[in-house]
């Protein structure tokens, strides 16, 4: 346990973090896995650790790649950061287009809805606000990417 943890306030969240991804392609699906570490987590709560893992599955018609995630978060210090551990899920598809990935991605954990996010440095809940209820919502993001 950090003896002077730096406070990192859900709205200053930075923090340093290592990670490892692999991944195997059988062919008929590709597996993946990764594992992000970090000492110093938002909301001085401590050791974070992200694993996740997943599958890639071609498919059949329109050059279309099938993509899913499952993830845990752990945190050292649940109450610093406001709520206890969660899952992530990610389903989407991916395609190259004239040389470029675009993917369309849908995300969602199980934080539940409109939860207070974390606690300020004197350990008082924040107030559930909107941005909050935004926030904890699932959502349905578009990325273009091109492998240089």
């Amino acid at each position: 346990m950090d003896k002077n943890p730096t406070p990192q306030g859900v709205g200053n969240p930075q923090w340093t973090e290592v990670y490892g991804k692999a991944s195997y392609d059988f062919g008929l699906v590709k597996l993946v896995g990764s594992v992000f570490y970090t000492a110093h987590f938002s909301a001085a709560s401590g050791k974070g650790v992200y694993v996740e893992s997943g599958a890639d599955v071609p498919l059949p018609f329109f050059d279309l790649t099938a993509i899913g995630r499952i993830g845990r978060q752990t945190i050292e210090r649940n109450a610093n950061f406001g709520f206890p551990d969660y899952t992530t899920w990610n389903l989407g598809l991916s395609r190259e287009v004239l040389g470029f990935i675009v993917t369309g991605m849908y995300s969602d954990t199980n934080v539940k809805r409109g939860a207070a996010l974390g606690a300020d440095i004197n350990r008082v809940n924040q107030t559930i606000t909107e941005e909050n209820r935004k926030l904890t919502k699932g959502t349905f993001v578009l990325s273009v990417a091109r492998n240089f």
